[in-house]
């Protein structure tokens, strides 16, 4: 700037406007792609980790490690199915479909006999995720939901909690019957129709399912009940819990399974009492030597449970019981479902 009399006269230098025209025009670049990166950025991470039924879970895309890519039911072609890693019942595992080395392992909807239908890791609702002969281990047999009499609907090793682990037509010997747990084949129909026709329907939460603790009993080194000393055993107690956790109420069947009872004598016995409407015996009565059903048709109400005590005593007769000793007993208690 200069002064020239009453003027001022102002006066720039060329060599200065062009940098700072670049610099400005390098910010609003530098501005403009950071925006589009983030835009870009959130619209990757809005595809995943999506929640398909608004229930609070991710279903889809699900990224494990934050690395803002999935990792388990990866949905291919955006049509809201997943296509690879899929899981076993929102475990978020990958078990069907899964991709390693640009292979297919454990394919869904298998046809095995070339028949044009399909015998593993069936979708017959077309969600994908399978629901008939599921294969868990990925070794080509069914494990879980299996479809045993080609009707359309699971007949045996009904995973009721989702642990992979048969809870309803359990079949323990791979002999294509049910073992324990069994319901009647209506029963299980009604469910499994019931479940596809109404949206509402649970049948994880309404298929009847029992859990027992304590089935195992051994009762060894027992003296008479008339024994004088204190300190000698006169009793052995098991405890059995049985837990109904469905929301029906169920009726079962509880058996005494003996594995070895050596007393020759009628002194050896045994009583059950229980809680919550479990079954009861008023006396002790002499143990049997083989198997024998205890209690038939007991109820239990939904989500309840239900606690046995279980004692065995060798009862004296106030005389010598030599014949007594040395005498062991072992068994195992079962509950199976009773649908009649």
């Amino acid at each position: 700037m200069e002064n020239n009399g009453s003027e001022l006269i102002f006066t720039f230098s060329k060599t200065k406007v062009l940098p700072i025209i670049l610099f400005y025009v390098g910010l609003l670049i530098f501005l403009s792609c950071a925006a589009t990166f983030a835009y870009l950025g959130e619209a990757k991470r809005a595809q995943l980790n999506i929640d398909i039924d608004n229930d609070g879970i991710a279903e889809l895309n699900i990224d494990l490690d934050g690395d803002e890519v999935a990792d388990v039911n990866i949905d291919i072609d955006k049509d809201n199915k997943p296509d690879e890693n899929i899981d076993y019942m929102g475990n978020w595992t990958a078990v069907f479909n899964i991709n390693k080395d640009d292979k297919i392992y454990n394919q869904m909807n298998q046809d095995l006999n070339g028949d044009g239908k399909c015998d593993l890791n069936c979708d017959i609702d077309n969600d994908g995720w399978p629901d008939l002969n599921i294969d868990l281990d990925g070794d080509g047999i069914a494990d879980m939901f299996i479809d045993s009499e080609n009707e359309g609907y699971a007949s045996l090793n009904i995973d009721v909690d989702g642990d992979g682990k048969c809870d309803i037509q359990c079949d323990i010997d791979n002999d294509g019957k049910c073992d324990n747990y069994c319901l009647s084949k209506d029963t299980i129909k009604y469910l499994d129709v019931a479940e596809k026709e109404n949206t509402n329907f649970e049948a994880g939460s309404t298929i009847p399912a029992i859990s027992i603790i304590g089935k195992k009993v051994n009762c060894n080194d027992l003296y008479p009940t008339d024994q004088p000393e204190e300190s000698a055993k006169k009793e052995c107690v098991t405890e059995l819990i049985v837990k109904n956790l469905s929301t029906l109420t169920i009726k079962y069947d509880l058996t005494l399974k003996v594995g070895k009872n050596t007393y020759t004598s009628s002194n050896f016995k045994y009583r059950i009492t229980s809680t919550n409407g479990g079954g009861n015996m008023n006396t002790y009565v002499t143990a049997p030597k083989s198997d024998i059903n205890v209690f038939n048709k007991i109820s239990i109400s939904p989500l309840s449970t239900q606690v046995y005590k279980i004692s065995f005593i060798l009862e004296g007769t106030n005389e010598e019981q030599n014949y007594d000793a040395d005498k062991t007993f072992s068994g195992e208690f079962n509950v199976t479902l009773n649908s009649n």
